[in-house]
């Protein structure tokens, strides 16, 4: 990832404007304490710290807070370019337990939180306590969008909107904001307790939910207070994330037994149909591709929702199995192995003669030999492993 110049940075183009200093005039401002968790951030923290050294809120009501969590590459030496306090919490591996180490250290009467992945808009504060005279509010959270996504994964994943705050806040639940970007009063984790560091996953809705049963504060949603979130960017990454969230949600059934928890026959259902979906979807995204109507992250789109899927039923899996419940997870035949007729519903709409074909192969010749021979041939092994078990 290459560093940017100021001014030329998408974060200072997008948001480097002075409205909500404006906004805040007169009122205010709280004594903030950020709160980093760092393992292995290497790649992305420098560039996390930077946009932090630019915040436009005055020096003396911030403190930051990076608490390493064990890691063994360079993110120590990075952080200590800073001035930055550096924590340690190395008895629990997990960003909850590291979130929980800054809070115990932290002067701030307000708890900001983000990601050694992401990086903050200069704003970011401001925005975020613009209404903080407001005391029915217990947590203030931001926008995340993707920064600078270039892998077939990362362009994906900001079309799917991972991570924006929108998703989460509409849980059918409970609204929880994802604590990449979100800022909690100091006093909230002193009356309901800090968080669950053994939470793989899901503590964050885990905190919010405590605030707003126990409590009765609610979450302000300011999405101006925007932060860019470096995505995964490879498929065994996004794989695995999938895996982690469904841990996260069986968790959350633990303390919430009313958490509507799908089961594991839904969750094979889900795959199933995610394989329907991907072999019905192969040959017309094919020729969507080949005639310029879908981009490549369009062709990929049906597989990467099936590896979404694969990676939830494999936790789901493994957690039955931790309950010492018996497993079967054979997938129907009948739900992914289709005749030719079964494709020509989806196919209708792109069905072109021999010549009309020909013309267009002829004039996508250069897409077709990028596709083909160039690096996206190891990209697109997963395509052609699964076209076979389709054809067997």
């Amino acid at each position: 990832m290459q560093p940017n110049t100021p001014g030329n940075d998408p974060i200072d183009k997008k948001c480097g404007n002075n409205i909500a200093a404006k906004r805040s005039e007169g009122k205010y401002k709280p004594y903030c304490s950020i709160i980093i968790p760092i393992y292995n951030a290497a790649s992305t923290l420098e560039l996390c710290l930077e946009s932090l050294s630019r915040l436009n809120y005055p020096e003396d009501k911030i403190e930051i807070l990076a608490v390493d969590n064990g890691s063994t590459d360079r993110s120590v030496d990075i952080a200590r370019r800073f001035n930055i306090t550096i924590l340690s919490e190395t008895t629990v591996q997990s960003p909850y337990a590291a979130r929980n180490a800054g809070i115990r250290t932290a002067k701030g009467n307000l708890i900001a939180f983000t990601d050694s992945d992401c990086m903050v808009t200069p704003e970011w504060l401001n925005y975020l306590t613009a209404d903080w005279e407001n005391e029915t509010y217990g947590c203030f959270a931001g926008e995340i969008e993707a920064y600078q996504p270039q892998s077939l994964v990362e362009l994906f994943s900001e079309r799917r909107g991972f991570m924006r705050q929108s998703d989460t806040l509409k849980n059918p639940y409970m609204p929880y904001p994802k604590t990449a970007n979100a800022a909690y009063r100091k006093n909230v984790f002193d009356r309901i307790g800090l968080f669950v560091p053994e939470m793989p996953s899901g503590g964050d809705a885990d905190i919010a939910w405590r605030m707003q049963k126990k409590l009765r504060l609610k979450v302000k949603y300011v999405p101006e207070a925007l932060i860019y979130h470096k995505h995964r960017t490879d498929i065994q990454g996004l794989y695995n994330q999938f895996i982690k969230y469904e841990y996260g949600k069986f968790h959350l059934t633990k303390y919430y037994p009313d958490y509507p928890f799908p089961t594991i026959h839904e969750r094979k259902e889900e795959l199933e149909n995610s394989i329907l979906q991907y072999s019905i979807q192969l040959r017309k995204n094919t020729l969507s591709l080949i005639n310029g109507s879908i981009d490549f992250v369009g062709f990929a789109a049906p597989f990467l929702e099936m590896i979404m899927c694969a990676g939830t039923l494999k936790a789901r899996v493994e957690i039955e199995k931790s309950l010492n419940k018996s497993v079967d997870i054979t997938l129907e035949d009948a739900n992914y192995l289709h005749t030719e007729d079964d494709f020509k519903p989806a196919m209708k709409s792109n069905t072109m003669s021999v010549e009309e074909m020909a013309a267009v192969i002829a004039q996508k010749d250069r897409l077709i030999s990028v596709i083909i021979n160039s690096r996206s041939w190891k990209i697109t092994a997963p395509f052609r492993k699964i076209a076979e078990l389709l054809k067997s």
